[in-house]
């Protein structure tokens, strides 16, 4: 009968092989822990056979080997941030079991944003950069294009340059509106008639008399803040000139006379 290779921890036996015709016996010791030291002794070895068993020898010491990274992920592979923003990159290392997650993060443009070590990006100023993370096992890489936008400065207010308006029929008046603060981003505006039977207004604030009456016409802020102004318009019938004048004099006065 051939001999019996065991191998012991403690007095449990954890595997056990027969010596082949080569002489060896080979056992594998399952559901070690990767990347580990273990001890001298902590396993021991013997050979039984029909006549009994041997004494125990001990284990030398031995290491398991690491698991090594096949590859990372990013959550994101595009991102846009305005200037002064922040936002997170996760990267996800492969295998979940890999011994060695260490990541780092780059980025290719430090003038258009920074990143640091847990993936916080920062916006710099407006442009496009690249950001890399890097396992420090295998050397695997992800990449994340930014894009960062200019800061948007909010509309605060919009005024007109006349807050009331007489107009006859048929004449028309440009109204300029100004947008606050002056260096808004978005200063598209819309003008409207409260009642365009009494007068009109183009998008550039010419505004057309229509007929005798009162309207609002009324400029507001497109895309951003939806602030307004007024301007009270009166229109009234043109009042015709003087035809056919004609003078009676006497000695001491003049009579005038027109239609």
């Amino acid at each position: 009968m051939a001999d019996t290779l065991k191998v012991y921890k403690g007095n449990e036996v954890v595997g056990s092989a027969e010596r082949g015709v080569d002489g060896i016996a080979k056992v594998t010791i399952d559901s070690l822990t990767a990347d580990t030291d273990y001890a001298e002794g902590l396993y021991q070895v013997s050979f039984s056979n029909e006549n009994g068993e041997s004494e125990k020898v001990n284990v030398p010491a031995f290491k398991t080997k690491p698991i090594n990274v096949t590859g990372v992920t990013l959550d994101k592979s595009t991102l846009s941030l305005e200037e002064g923003a922040t936002g997170n990159l996760v990267a996800t290392v492969a295998p979940s079991t890999a011994t060695d997650k260490t990541v780092t993060f780059a980025s290719s443009d430090e003038a258009i944003a920074t990143v640091d070590n847990t993936g916080k990006v920062t916006a710099v100023k407006a442009g496009n950069a690249d950001i890399t993370v890097t396992t420090k096992d295998g050397s695997k890489t992800a990449k994340c294009t930014l894009t960062v936008t200019a800061k948007q400065i909010p509309v605060t207010g919009v005024t007109l340059d006349k807050s009331t308006l007489s107009l006859e029929v048929g004449a028309t008046e440009t109204l300029n509106a100004t947008v606050a603060p002056s260096n808004a981003s978005y200063k598209a505006v819309r003008f409207t008639s409260s009642d365009d039977a009494i007068a009109t207004v183009d998008d550039n604030g010419l505004v057309t008399a229509v007929a005798p009456g009162s309207a609002d016409i009324t400029v507001e802020t497109l895309a951003d803040g939806s602030k307004t102004a007024k301007c009270t318009l009166t229109v009234t019938e043109p009042v015709s000139e003087p035809e056919n004048v004609q003078v009676e004099t006497t000695e001491d006065s003049a009579d005038v006379t027109a239609e």
